[in-house]
C-alpha cells in the first residue's frame, strides 16, 4: 500500500492500473465506459467493494472533466488521471511516482467549452440556440451522476405493490411526479437480488424514456414498430402499455443488441415482441410490413447523445458531424414514415437536446411530407413534462431530473 494523503486512503497502484486500462479502452478503442468498467470488474474477481468504488471514481472522475484535462495534459489517459489526483485528491509527486503516473502540467485557464466539459462541436451547437447562462446550467446538470429510474411492470404489479416489496429489502425508492409507472432510487444500489426484480415487477428505464413511450399511446390489438430499438427498453414498455395484447416489432441494424430483448422480455412476462434486422441503410424488409401499415411507429433515431452525458460522459471524446447525423436522421424518419398506416402515429425521438437533431430534422421532413401533421405533446402528456407553448416533449436533468430527450408525435392524415 502506498502512503497517501487522507483523500487517497485506500487507493493503490493496482486500482490505478485498472483505471488506466478502462480509460485506454474508452479513449483509444471507443468503448463505452460502463461496459469497459464492467469487463474489468468481471475479469478481476478479487476486487472488493472499496476497490470497485475507487475504480469507478477514477474513471468517471476523469471523464466528467476530460475536455479540460485533455486541453491541459494532452491525449494520454495517464496524464489525465495524474492531473485528476493532483487537483481533486491533493496527490503529491512521490505518490504519483509510486502509482506509476507522470507529474501533470500546471493548471491552465479553462475556456468556456472546457469549463463545461463540452467539445467544440457541442459548445458551438448549443450556443447557437441557448443563452450562455442556459448552457452553463445544462452543463452543470450533465456533470452530475445520473440517477436510477425504474419502470413498474404493469403486467405484474402496481407501483404501490412494487414500493411495498422494495422498501423492506432496504431499497430507498419513491414515486416520480407526473410519471404514472416510474420509481426513482434515492441512491444507487444493486437490485438483481430483490424479489421485485426476480419476479419481473421492475425494469430500469429513465423517466424521460418512459414519457416518450407514453407519447406513442400504445393500445391493445395494435401493430407497432419500434424503429432503432436497440436492446428493447422502449419496446418492452410499449408491450406493457398494450397489456401484452398486440404486436410489437423491434427493429435495428445491430442484431447483437436486438438479441438482448428475449431474456428481458421473459423476465417481465412479455410475449408480444418479435425482432428483425433493418438493412444497413435502415430499410425494412417489405415482407414484414402489415397490410395498410403499422398503427404506430416509434423512431428512436441515432444521435449525438448530448442528452445522456451524465450516463455516458465518454461521448465528449467522440468526433460528431451534426450535419451528417441530421441527414441520417431524416433518412431514417422518411423510411419509418412509409410504414405508417393512414391515421397512424409516428413518434420521432432522440437523446439529444440540440435543435439541429430534432426541430430542424422534423421541419425538413414536414416540408416534403404534407400527409403528416404535428400533435402537441400536451394533448397526450400532463403539464409538466409537456408544455402548453411547445408541441415537443423536451427533458433535461436540471429541469426534469432525467436525461435529455426530445420527442414529437406526428399523425398521418392521408
Amino acid at each position: 500500500m502506498i502512503p497517501t494523503t487522507p483523500a487517497l486512503r485506500g487507493l493503490h497502484r493496482a486500482q490505478v492500473k485498472l483505471a488506466l486500462q478502462v480509460l485506454a479502452e474508452v479513449a483509444e478503442d471507443g468503448a463505452a465506459a460502463d461496459r469497459a468498467l464492467a469487463r474489468q470488474v468481471r475479469g478481476n474477481r478479487k476486487l472488493g467493494a472499496k476497490d470497485r468504488r475507487w475504480l469507478a471514481a477514477l474513471v468517471y472522475g476523469v471523464l466528467r472533466q476530460v475536455c479540460q484535462l485533455r486541453a491541459r495534459a494532452g491525449d494520454e489517459p495517464a496524464a489525465w488521471l495524474s492531473a485528476l489526483l493532483v487537483d481533486d485528491y491533493a496527490a503529491e509527486a512521490e505518490q504519483l511516482r509510486r502509482f506509476g503516473l507522470p507529474e501533470p502540467p500546471p493548471p491552465m485557464a479553462a475556456t468556456t467549452a472546457t469549463a463545461r466539459n463540452w467539445p467544440p462541436w457541442l459548445n458551438e451547437a448549443a450556443e447557437a440556440h441557448f443563452s450562455a447562462a442556459r448552457c452553463d446550467a445544462i452543463a452543470e446538470a450533465m456533470a452530475g451522476q445520473a440517477g436510477v429510474d425504474l419502470r413498474v411492470n404493469r403486467l405484474r404489479c402496481t407501483p404501490e405493490q412494487a414500493l411495498q416489496a422494495l422498501r423492506p429489502e432496504g431499497v430507498a425508492v419513491d414515486r416520480v411526479p407526473d410519471a404514472t409507472l416510474a420509481l426513482r432510487l434515492s441512491q444507487r444500489q444493486p437490485l438483481q437480488q430483490t424479489a421485485a426484480w426476480r419476479q419481473g415487477w421492475i425494469e430500469p428505464q429513465d423517466v424521460g424514456s418512459q414519457w416518450i413511450c407514453a407519447l406513442v399511446e400504445a393500445r391493445p390489438g395494435e401493430q407497432i414498430a419500434d424503429w432503432c430499438a436497440g436492446a428493447g427498453g422502449k419496446a418492452l414498455a410499449l408491450a406493457a402499455d398494450q397489456d401484452d395484447r398486440g404486436t410489437i416489432l423491434a427493429l435495428d441494424t445491430d442484431a447483437a443488441r436486438l438479441s438482448r430483448i428475449e431474456a428481458r422480455a421473459q423476465r417481465l412476462g412479455v410475449g408480444s415482441i418479435s425482432t428483425a434486422s433493418l438493412s444497413r441503410d435502415g430499410r425494412l424488409d417489405p415482407a414484414l410490413l402489415p397490410e395498410g401499415g403499422f398503427d404506430a411507429v416509434l423512431v428512436d433515431a441515432p444521435c449525438s447523445g448530448s442528452g445522456t452525458l451524465r450516463r455516458h460522459p465518454e461521448q465528449v471524446l467522440r468526433a460528431v458531424d451534426l450535419d451528417a447525423l441530421a441527414r441520417q436522421q431524416l433518412a431514417i424518419l422518411e423510411q419509418a414514415a412509409r410504414a405508417v398506416r393512414r391515421g397512424g402515429r409516428l413518434v420521432y425521438a432522440t437523446c439529444s437536446f440540440l435543435p439541429q437533431e430534432n426541430d430542424a430534422v422534423v421541419a425538413r421532413f414536414l416540408a416534403n411530407h404534407s400527409a403528416f401533421s404535428v400533435v402537441e405533446a400536451a394533448r397526450i402528456l400532463s403539464v409538466p413534462p409537456a408544455s402548453d407553448s411547445d408541441p415537443w416533449l423536451r427533458t433535461l436533468p436540471d429541469v426534469s431530473a432525467c436525461d435529455g430527450f426530445c420527442a414529437l408525435r406526428l399523425v398521418r392524415e392521408r
